[in-house]
């Protein structure tokens, strides 16, 4: 069956849902087409014209290729979601059925492809941020549970004399690190999530290169968020607490129990 995706508007006006057919005439010829998705959005500027977002529909190569015959196409435009898939695609593209001889592939990559490489250089950049955040705060978790540390002496010498091993003193430690990291790993979710637009569009605002300035308007918009991205976050984090807790744990760590008892007197 030939597939179609359509505007959620589009879809309420004419009472339409998953699973339901559109069907239509194209010179002359019927054409039948499932819905099979339902997106959202709208264009920056509103101009009441067929070429709206609201108006569009959005079928797959094979769609394409089956509903084209004996049509006189003008124009058809593809879209990728990474610039690498730009050239794999065109070879895809150059498969098809189409009418060649009128036809020529234009790659608006080229024509913005400084563009692109600034865009990508914003993502480098702040992914540098992200390292270098990480370690930043890996080093003053560490510095502060040293201190932390030193301050539980008494406990972790008490919990040495009583058949403690230092392995379970210290999951004991991790497993309070956690504790703490989990309370606070919802709201910091939540703040994310409220200022990353904002923050990635400053950052692009001021990206200083002449093709960025050439651009009238920049729409960014942040994908969704998925399971994948949470444990993901949740993973770097508790990397960030083990590799703290390990280098702040070893100069109490690697005294004998008696060494420890002693120092508590």
């Amino acid at each position: 069956k030939d597939e179609v995706l359509i505007h959620e508007e589009f879809a309420e006006k004419n009472h339409l849902k998953l699973g339901d057919e559109l069907n239509f005439k194209m010179h002359g010829r019927k054409i039948k087409l499932v819905v099979v998705g339902i997106f959202t959005g709208k264009d920056a500027q509103m101009n009441g014209f067929a070429s709206e977002a609201q108006n569009r529909l959005f079928i797959s190569f094979k769609t394409l290729e089956n509903i084209s015959r004996d049509l006189r196409l003008q124009q058809v435009s593809y879209f990728v979601s990474d610039p690498k898939m730009i050239e794999e695609t065109i070879v895809e593209v150059k498969t098809m059925n189409l009418p060649w001889e009128n036809l020529v592939i234009a790659n608006n990559f080229e024509k913005n492809k400084e563009l692109y490489q600034t865009i990508e250089s914003v993502e480098k950049m702040l992914n540098m941020m992200l390292a270098a955040i990480s370690v930043a705060s890996m080093l003053v978790l560490g510095f502060v549970l040293m201190f932390w540390f030193r301050g539980r002496i008494h406990e972790i010498g008490t919990l040495l004399a009583i058949g403690k091993t230092k392995l379970e003193v210290f999951l004991q430690v991790v497993v309070e690190l956690l504790i703490i990291a989990m309370v606070g790993f919802v709201p910091a979710m939540l703040v994310s999530n409220l200022t990353s637009d904002t923050m990635t569009k400053t950052i692009l605002e001021q990206a200083d290169s002449a093709e960025m300035r050439s651009v009238d308007e920049i729409n960014v918009k942040r994908e969704e968020l998925n399971v994948n991205d949470y444990v993901a976050v949740m993973s770097l984090g508790m990397g960030v607490i083990l590799l703290a807790t390990g280098g702040a744990s070893i100069s109490t760590m690697r005294l004998t129990p008696k060494q420890i008892l002693t120092k508590m007197k």
